[in-house]
């Protein structure tokens, strides 16, 4: 069996196919009329991904992590263990194991939380809600099936950002802080509530993509050491992540020069083309705007940091959720089918690299899966492939 093989991504293009067709018929509807294709949206993706079976990577420790749980919610080493899982997803797992100790079953109820998360975010902020399930698969796809953890986390952020608007500060740090026990990284998402709200001038995003760009090119100041060092300072798993990602060679080595790059150039160039338009069609769109400043600016300007990029950058990725409707709806008429066509095709693009290696060879649990054994030894057979 190949490691590499387009036959694999079979089943992502066609639910990403699925998704696209709503989308398209959901742009001559009025609002009072999505309903269906909202619940088609919910249906075909917990379907998907609540009965998926062992793909991805991240099953090789979430598996045998869930079967051998022996904790509940009340047990007092509860956040010993969570030295392996942080804290909150400790208690997650352990709430769960309570009712079941099936793993599958549990795959499931991860994946309805998820999205009925989605739903409420989606259509609190999207203007296309099947389009915006089709961008979560092409751009963060990885999320829903490996990042058990991170998912939790983003799609809290999400929410609490009800709070930021609002300047509601209490509610909004204790939804980030439960984020932070779902996955440490989310820390990130504290500053935000002081300065995503503001509209920058178009003048400044200029200047910061501008000066990034030249940083990029030319290599001019690096921030590895700078974070190797702050990390190792802290202690604790700060350092002992500093010792695993910023000493290995593979998590230190340049991001690159890639067609994303010129995929994320061209998105903050519509972004500034439409910027005062965005605003003006919903003031939250600055908030995802500002998300989307963050988040090409970290592959500007910490290109050297391959594991932080990765690692942090999923946390901001979301903005193509909102952001590319938004843009699609202030087209006119022949403008928004030519952009429309761009996604379909980026998007197609996007999945054929994501799940054209053996670690996303679909199976669902209606038809079959493969045991955990079989696809555990394709996992470390076909290894060095997903690097």
């Amino acid at each position: 069996m190949s490691g590499y093989s387009y036959i694999y991504t079979i089943p992502y293009l066609l639910l990403t196919l699925f998704f696209l067709v709503l989308a398209r018929n959901e742009l001559s509807l009025e609002e009072q009329n999505k309903k269906t294709i909202h619940r088609i949206c919910m249906f075909l993706f917990l379907f998907f991904f609540g009965l998926r079976g062992f793909i991805g990577w991240d099953y090789t420790s979430y598996y045998p992590a869930f079967t051998d749980w022996d904790l509940s919610f009340i047990d007092v080493n509860l956040f010993e263990r969570g030295n392996e899982f942080d804290a909150g997803f400790s208690v997650y797992l352990s709430v769960i194991h309570l009712f079941t100790e099936n793993y599958h079953v549990f795959i499931f109820i991860t994946t309805l939380l998820d999205v009925i998360l989605l739903n409420i975010i989606i259509k609190r902020y999207s203007l296309n809600y099947a389009l915006s399930f089709a961008l979560f698969l092409a751009f963060n796809l990885a999320l829903e099936v490996d990042l058990l953890r991170n998912i939790k986390s983003v799609l809290l952020f999400l929410v609490a950002l009800e709070y930021l608007k609002s300047r509601q500060p209490i509610k909004y740090f204790l939804l980030i802080f439960i984020a932070t026990t779902f996955h440490w990284t989310a820390i990130i998402y504290f500053p935000l509530y002081f300065f995503l709200h503001k509209k920058l001038s178009r003048s400044i995003v200029i200047a910061i993509v501008i000066i990034g760009n030249i940083i990029f090119f030319t290599s001019a100041f690096s921030f590895l050491s700078f974070f190797s060092d702050a990390l190792s300072s802290l202690g604790g798993v700060f350092e002992l992540k500093q010792e695993s990602y910023f000493e290995s060679g593979d998590f230190t080595k340049s991001w690159g020069f890639s067609i994303g790059y010129f995929e994320r150039l061209l998105t903050v160039i519509i972004i500034l083309i439409y910027y005062d338009k965005l605003v003006e069609q919903n003031s939250d769109n600055i908030l995802f705007i500002n998300l989307y400043i963050i988040y090409i600016s970290m592959f500007l300007y910490l290109s050297d940091l391959h594991i932080l990029i990765n690692r942090f950058s999923l946390f901001f990725s979301c903005t193509y959720w909102v952001l590319i409707p938004a843009v699609l709806y202030l087209l006119d008429f022949h403008k928004r089918k030519l952009f429309f066509g761009a996604i379909v095709i980026y998007c197609f693009l996007k999945i054929l690299v994501t799940t054209n290696h053996i670690y996303y060879r679909y199976d669902n649990l209606l038809f079959g899966i493969e045991s955990f054994e079989n696809r555990l030894s394709a996992f470390y057979q076909y290894f060095d492939f997903q690097f």
